[in-house]
């Protein structure tokens, strides 16, 4: 990979992380977790200690950059910011594993950067300015927002039931819904839909068909269009050579139905489902024995519960907090615009009459044509 295309790879989430752990905004957030005081006077103050690196731990290891012979980054101190950019950027020690320079290359154009512009602000003392100020508590409160909801969320997903009896209700009851469970992994043998196509080159001729086969003989209607009939088979949703959107349209269908399916690129296709085989699936007591298996069982739980799970705690924490949602205001605003857009709608089509009225007037009739 190309140091051009790695560059790229720096993100803007490396930004926000970057603020939320810097020393003033972690004491910052510290007090507003802690203590019902006001915010830190003045953030920059905690970032001038010399006694943390950027990322707030205590300054060990060889000395990586410095200010005035003061130690601002240590390898300690790298290490903990890489372990961060990594979490942010998963791709970031693969990319390290082929491209030794890559920490280098973070140090360089991230870290150092981030470090010389706080010496900056604190040199010059704009990072004592009003409108610094209010930036900064502006993004650190974003920032305590952000860690907030993703501790909540954390909490919630504990609460999710994730005993055996649940993870076994959920598999016998979704089995047969959820994708990664048509995985070989889960099924002893495929299900699948029984089905015959017949091919098109534009929108309207297949929709025409359709509307045929659909009151009559699809065999007969396809051999009066002069259309040949493609067997398809056993239809699963591994069955490579088939189309995906064709594959999505018959495991939706029940048996005897028909639809249309755009391929794309003026293609069409006018399937009809003949019948339905069931998937045969593994038991849950046989995947009990596979931990991956297992793993995912409870990882597809977790993502299926976890919505309803954070719609329901939510709820639960307004009437245990006392917190009053008002949506008024919002009720009031789509009112008022649904209302702008209806008289567009009626002054388009008074618009409309009076341009076919024009149209309709300067129309010459075959009478008056003959009198000139």
């Amino acid at each position: 990979m190309s140091l051009k295309n790695i560059k790229k790879a720096f993100n803007y989430i490396m930004l926000f992380s970057s603020l939320a752990i810097l020393p003033g905004c972690t004491d910052w957030i510290k007090e507003k977790l802690g203590s019902s005081e006001s915010s830190c006077s003045n953030c920059g103050d905690h970032g001038s200690r010399a006694t943390h690196t950027v990322t707030g731990t205590e300054l060990t290891g060889e000395t990586l950059l410095s200010v005035d012979g003061q130690s601002l980054v240590t390898v300690s101190g790298f290490e903990d910011f890489w372990k961060m950019y990594v979490e942010s950027n998963p791709q970031a020690a693969l990319i390290a594993g082929f491209y030794p320079g890559l920490r280098k290359e973070v140090f360089t154009t991230l870290l150092v950067p981030f470090e010389i512009a706080k010496v900056y602000l604190q040199k010059t003392g704009k990072d004592t300015s009003p409108e610094f100020q209010k930036l900064f508590e502006r993004q650190c409160e974003f920032v305590y927002k952000t860690l907030a909801l993703d501790v909540l969320h954390k909490d919630i997903l504990e609460k999710i039931n994730k005993s055996p009896q649940a993870l076994r209700e959920f598999y016998e009851e979704n089995r047969d819904k959820v994708r990664a469970f048509q995985d070989t992994k889960f099924t002893k043998s495929s299900g699948g839909t029984s089905a015959i196509s017949v091919e098109f080159d534009n929108d309207q001729d297949a929709t025409a068909f359709l509307e045929k086969a659909k009151s009559g003989d699809f065999m007969n209607v396809a051999k009066e269009n002069e259309k040949e009939v493609k067997q398809l088979g056993l239809v699963t949703m591994e069955s490579p050579e088939i189309n995906y959107f064709v594959k999505v349209k018959l495991n939706e269908l029940a048996p005897e139905d028909f639809a249309k399916v755009d391929l794309g690129k003026d293609k069409f296709v006018v399937v009809k489902s003949l019948a339905k085989k069931k998937a045969e699936y593994a038991s849950f007591d046989e995947l009990m024995e596979d931990q991956q298996a297992k793993d995912i069982i409870e990882r597809e739980l977790v993502q299926v519960k976890s919505v309803e799970k954070m719609k329901e705690e939510m709820e639960n924490f307004k009437k245990t907090y006392n917190i009053q949602q008002n949506n008024t205001f919002f009720e009031q605003e789509l009112e008022k615009k649904q209302a702008e857009l209806g008289k567009m709608q009626k002054d388009l089509e008074v618009l409309n009459e009076d341009i076919d009225a024009m149209g309709a007037d300067s129309k010459v009739s075959p009478e008056e044509n003959a009198q000139a």
